[in-house]
């Protein structure tokens, strides 16, 4: 998935899960199991055009827009076997052309 916008922000959440018995993906509810994910951490790889402010909880993320282009965002955690988990995404900041809708039209001085 990417993301292309014009608009200045980009919110992003995670949604831990792990396999059941069954072996189907079921949500992991970390706040009752705090150490099934630690170690949360969001990143930017172009602060020039998007910068990166993850939230408290380390759930969630907002990309700003600081310029025109592209910016891959990655977050990465740790899981209770030691294993880390990365996955990122690229967000396209496109350039806000102006919807011009006055001529403004004036007279200069009569010479």
């Amino acid at each position: 998935m990417s993301v292309s916008t014009q608009l200045n922000t980009v919110p992003y959440t995670i949604s831990p899960s792990a396999p059941d018995a069954s072996g189907n993906q079921q949500p992991v509810d970390l706040k009752a199991f705090p150490t099934a994910l630690t170690g949360i951490v969001w990143k930017g790889d172009n602060d020039a055009v998007g910068t990166v402010a993850a939230a408290a909880d380390g759930l969630s993320a907002v990309v700003t827009r600081v310029a025109p282009g592209k910016v891959n965002v990655t977050v990465s955690a740790v899981n209770v076997k030691g294993d880390t988990l990365s996955q990122s995404d690229d967000v396209t900041f496109e350039q806000v052309v102006p919807v011009v809708n006055q001529l403004g039209l004036a007279a200069g001085t009569p010479a």
